[in-house]
């Protein structure tokens, strides 16, 4: 299961796991067995969620302590004000720091993935081009521009057909 395809009752529920079956129906308006029954179900496996996805996770439960401090903020006594700011801007720089990891994780894979892409194209084009010099080396004479046509026409096939091997589906 991934995060994307969850419930909104799913994601609410693994939103409060850490809290006790009781309280998150408390809550929810759920009933506690279920509760417990789907959590574990949710978190049956500890490989489930993907490095990205328990980082999005992560960074929702940081949220949701950001929202906790500005609401400590607004109701706090004004000799308290200062601490509790202090909490608050630690908590932001922390968000931040989180969003600014996850933009160079995706950029590392964006990378990664063009450099993949890249490859690929490029030993797909050494197939097309070997296979046209190949029979171009092979004519006893020089061949005709149709011919050469239909031989670039045959390389780029199994450039494509290379290219179609390496393709992943769901």
């Amino acid at each position: 299961m991934e995060l994307e395809g969850r419930s909104a009752m799913d994601s609410r529920l693994l939103a409060m796991a850490r809290k006790s079956p009781q309280e998150i129906a408390d809550a929810t308006g759920l009933d506690a067995r279920f509760v417990a029954e789907r959590v574990s179900e949710l978190l049956a496996s500890r490989d489930w969620l993907s490095e990205r996805q328990q980082e999005r996770l992560l960074l929702e439960e940081i949220v949701d302590l950001k929202d906790q401090v500005f609401a400590g903020l607004a109701a706090s006594d004004p000799k308290d004000f200062a601490a509790t700011a202090s909490v608050a801007l630690r908590t932001l720089k922390l968000v931040g720091d989180r969003l600014d990891s996850r933009r160079k994780l995706v950029d590392a894979d964006i990378n990664e993935i063009t450099q993949a892409q890249a490859r690929l194209f490029g030993r797909a084009f050494d197939l097309a081009l070997q296979s046209v010099v190949g029979r171009v080396k092979e004519a006893d004479e020089l061949p005709d521009d149709e011919l050469v046509d239909a031989w670039v026409a045959d390389g780029l096939r199994l450039a494509a057909r290379e290219l179609s091997n390496n393709v992943i589906s769901e």
